[in-house]
């Protein structure tokens, strides 16, 4: 019987592959974003990604949806995932450890990324609402 935790499991390609990639990427992710932050982070990225799926799905009822629409959305998203970071190196040059860094977050989940999802989802569902 073939124990599955053997090692032929657990060496391969991709999950060597998985390990390089973090260990290059996760010192960066900490300098840009901070140590003890990924429970924000990530509750931040799935807002980005649920933003893209409401709005994907809000252009395909109105049937606007182009190539230059999907792709007006991805320095917005950039940007959305790069002022945490430059709030984070604002905290460490003045030494208030993480009153910017949280503040900007969470001004982004609450005035950016949830008010444009329920305004994509009011007009996705506008015209259901005016028939009832």
């Amino acid at each position: 019987m073939k124990f599955l935790q053997s090692l032929e499991n657990v060496v391969t390609p991709a999950n060597g592959i998985a390990a390089t990639t973090g260990v290059f990427l996760t010192p960066i992710f900490q300098y840009l974003y901070g140590t003890g932050r990924l429970d924000i982070l990530i509750v931040l990225f799935l807002m980005i990604g649920l933003d893209w799926i409401t709005g994907i799905s809000a252009a395909k009822k109105d049937r606007s949806y182009t190539s230059e629409y999907g792709l007006s959305r991805i320095p917005r998203s950039l940007f959305l995932l790069a002022l945490p970071a430059v709030a984070n190196m604002l905290d460490r040059v003045m030494g208030t450890l993480g009153f910017l860094f949280y503040g900007v977050t969470f001004g982004l989940l609450y005035g950016t990324v949830l008010r444009l999802m329920l305004i994509e989802l009011v007009g996705l569902f506008r015209n259901r609402l005016l028939i009832w």
